[in-house]
């Protein structure tokens, strides 16, 4: 199976840090949208996924709806939300990376649907700041997920530091900040 992981476009929360951290479900900037569309062109040569899946911000709902080929799956998930990377000892959720309340997902992002997951805490948020052995144990889960779609191809958008902490994960590599993707960035992999 390929998973594509895709950062988000520029949102408005990193223009003017760090008071800018401070917005609650800060949107793609002008130029964030221009990135989702080009990445959309860049993507629409290639095999479109079977499956699309978002983590629950209101910026990578919106890239993701932008890049959308449209007649796919599309699926959201705190399994991919915020994740500060490398995690500090007395780590916090900044108010930009508070996760969209379920039922205000329905009312904006009507196409996605939820995965189905019983882990209550990670819609408050607990991703971000969670120690890395309880971590790996939800990206297993997500990948479990993932193998059971049956999907053969994969979009999952996200966040820097998430990504980065998938791709420690499931390369076994350590990963830096310096390994972080751009905006609209792409990291593929098998599983």
């Amino acid at each position: 199976m390929k998973l594509t992981f895709i950062r988000h476009g520029e949102a408005a929360h990193t223009l003017h840090p760090p008071d800018s951290l401070k917005l609650d479900h800060p949107r793609l900037t002008q130029l964030g949208r221009q990135q989702a569309d080009d990445l959309r062109i860049a993507l629409s040569e290639a095999a479109p996924p079977d499956v699309i899946v978002s983590s629950p911000t209101r910026r990578t709902l919106e890239t993701a709806s932008l890049v959308s080929p449209g007649d796919v799956e599309h699926v959201v998930t705190p399994f991919i939300g915020p994740r500060v990377f490398p995690v500090p000892q007395l780590g916090r959720t900044l108010p930009c990376d508070r996760l969209l309340a379920k039922q205000h997902l329905g009312e904006d992002f009507s196409q996605w649907q939820l995965m189905p997951e019983k882990d209550t805490m990670l819609w408050r948020g607990a991703l971000n700041t969670m120690p890395e052995p309880t971590f790996y144990v939800h990206c297993e889960k997500l990948l479990t997920w993932c193998r059971s779609s049956q999907a053969e191809h994969i979009w999952l958008f996200s966040h820097d530091g998430t990504i980065a902490a998938y791709r420690q994960y499931i390369t076994g590599e350590r990963i830096t900040r310096n390994d972080f993707l751009g905006e609209t960035g792409v990291w593929t992999t098998f599983i």
